[in-house]
């Protein structure tokens, strides 16, 4: 050591590694027809639909009614002829017809 010099710097620290974020992949949410042929669309998936709601939902129920035999046009639109398949599938299987599809009619219609 020499009297008045200054100490030598101290080296600077290793980076370290910083982690990795987790990497979740994108799975695409498959649409209401590969729903029904998967057999996907079920109550938990499935919103409240009734008079005047539209898309991929309204689609899948449609094209589920017309599976259990309730004829009904599949084109995302739920509207008077829609309500009146709904009606017409609630009865048949014994929950009360209100044209409201809950998660009751959901369960009903895709088990």
């Amino acid at each position: 050591c020499v009297a008045g010099a200054a100490p030598a710097p101290a080296p600077a620290p290793a980076p370290q590694a910083q982690p990795k974020p987790a990497v979740t992949p994108s799975v695409p949410q498959a649409s209401g027809e590969e729903q029904v042929k998967r057999g996907k669309a079920n109550a938990a998936s499935n919103p409240i639909l009734q008079l005047g709601s539209k898309g991929a939902a309204v689609r899948t129920l449609q094209q589920l009614l017309n599976k259990a035999g309730v004829k009904c046009t599949t084109d995302g639109d739920f509207g008077q002829k829609t309500e009146a398949a709904v009606k017409d599938f609630q009865s048949k299987v014994g929950l009360e017809p209100t044209g409201v599809v809950n998660h009751k009619t959901w369960a009903k219609i895709n088990p």
